[in-house]
């Protein structure tokens, strides 16, 4: 009984001393929202308790030596104009056992968490990473993975990791690297972003903005949106080897809706790709934009085309699924009874 007493008078004796404050926040819609949080000191070795959801606030700049362990849903809120730093010499830097680590920003999202770390296997890790404002700076010599999940999502922020191997990875097939929105710096020296699951690219501002130094897994840009580079070429769907190759070590921006519309593998065939209402190709660039999505990585599997007029082609053509690409047509293509005029191959 004296030993419980003990427990019980030492754990209110050091929630006593926490100090707490009414702060506010962005959440992932962009709505701001406010909750009671703990203030953060930079001596806190441990966030959060298992089973439970907790919240913190950096309202100070402070500094962290060492790996701090979280437990439970952890959400920490970056205060504008703040900064928390952690570094750890030998080992990692925040690490979540289960559950979810969140990282706020406020209105100006000038908040700032940098995490530094020094042969470590990874500078930022939880059963689940979700990043919705703030600025993120990771950096990780000598390290693995800088931030790394079962998934990691990005709603917002400013987010860079640098000096890894691997910049951001989901570990499981069921999980996913997914970029909603925010500017996204993620360089490794193998791969900026793997994933074992899927990698969707995204955006929710005209600001908005991801460099990747490479993709090991299957991308896609979230669906009715495209991103482009800055020679104008355009990207939506999922990306072929070609065009993973194309966009690494490259800024990506929003595309427009007129632009988005212009890249889809459908754009300017009416029907719907059925058996019934097939696609139809009536002119040369109908069967140009055929050939350029199939030698991209588009297969058409289970689509179907029908030719409606005579096509007459001019210059050199360029096969679909031509010999220097691996890439195939596999739908089916109605010919009609029309003619193509003008094939010249060299």
């Amino acid at each position: 009984a004296t030993a419980l007493l003990l427990c019980v008078l030492t754990m209110t004796v050091q929630t006593a001393w926490a100090e707490t404050t009414n702060v506010s926040y962005i959440d992932a819609d962009g709505q701001q929202k406010s909750v009671t949080a703990t203030v953060l000191t930079g001596s806190e070795t441990s966030l959060g308790i298992f089973g439970t959801t907790t919240w913190y606030v950096v309202n100070s700049n402070i500094s962290h030596n060492g790996e701090i362990s979280s437990y439970g849903d952890v959400n920490i809120i970056l205060a504008d104009g703040k900064k928390m730093t952690t570094s750890n010499n030998d080992g990692n830097g925040i690490n979540g056992d289960g559950g979810t680590l969140t990282i706020y920003g406020q209105n100006n999202g000038t908040g700032t968490l940098e995490v530094n770390t020094y042969s470590a296997d990874y500078s930022i890790s939880s059963q689940n990473v979700v990043i919705c404002g703030g600025t993120i700076n990771v950096n990780g010599e000598y390290c693995g993975v800088g931030i790394k999940g079962y998934s990691v999502t990005i709603n917002g922020g400013t987010v860079t990791v640098s000096n890894v191997i691997t910049g951001i990875l989901a570990e499981v097939e069921e999980g996913a690297v997914t970029i909603n929105g925010g500017t996204v710096t993620a360089i490794g020296e193998s791969d900026g972003i793997m994933s074992l699951g899927t990698i969707t690219l995204g955006w929710t501002n005209a600001t908005d903005r991801i460099k990747v130094n490479s993709f090991d897994g299957g991308v896609t840009i979230a669906n009715g949106k495209a991103l482009k580079d800055a020679s104008g070429n355009v990207y939506c769907g999922t990306l072929s080897d070609t065009q993973k190759s194309a966009i690494a070590n490259v800024t990506l921006q929003p595309a427009s809706q007129a632009e988005y519309t212009a890249a889809l593998p459908f754009a300017s065939w009416s029907g719907s790709g059925t058996e019934a209402d097939p696609y139809k190709i009536t002119s040369a660039s109908d069967l140009e934009k055929l050939r350029d999505f199939v030698n991209n990585g588009t297969n058409y599997y289970n689509k179907y085309f029908k030719q409606t007029a005579d096509i007459t082609l001019s210059g050199s053509w360029t096969p679909i699924g031509n010999s220097t690409n691996v890439h195939e047509f596999h739908g089916t293509y109605d010919g009609d009874e029309k003619t193509i005029s003008g094939l010249t191959v060299s």
